[in-house]
């Protein structure tokens, strides 16, 4: 192997990590990502040959998954803006805090 002829297989082996530790921070479990990977292109993360239907179902629903989480986590949010604006004295979330005295 040649030196340039590697550059195209480590670079292939990055996107490759990259893309698991994406999967591994949406959330996807070592088992599911053991069924997805294959069906998955290195370079843009987009579908391969061996996504199948019953994938894609699979896929759909880890997605309504991550839609569910990603509510929650906003909702949780305006929660937590609610209290740190109660706690700073000011009534609406969003609102400078104030400047500590020189």
């Amino acid at each position: 192997m040649t030196r340039s002829a590697g550059a195209p297989l480590r670079q292939r082996a990055v996107d490759r990590v990259v893309r698991i530790q994406e999967l591994y921070a949406a959330g996807l479990h070592g088992s599911k990502m053991a069924q997805v990977l294959p069906c998955m292109r290195d370079e843009d993360g987009g579908p391969a040959v061996r996504a199948t239907p019953a994938r894609v179902i699979e896929l759909s629903l880890e997605r309504e998954r991550i839609d569910r989480m990603t509510g929650d986590l906003l909702r949780w949010r305006e929660v937590l803006d609610e209290v740190i604006a109660t706690g700073d004295g000011r009534r609406a979330a969003g609102s400078p805090s104030p400047q500590p005295a020189a």
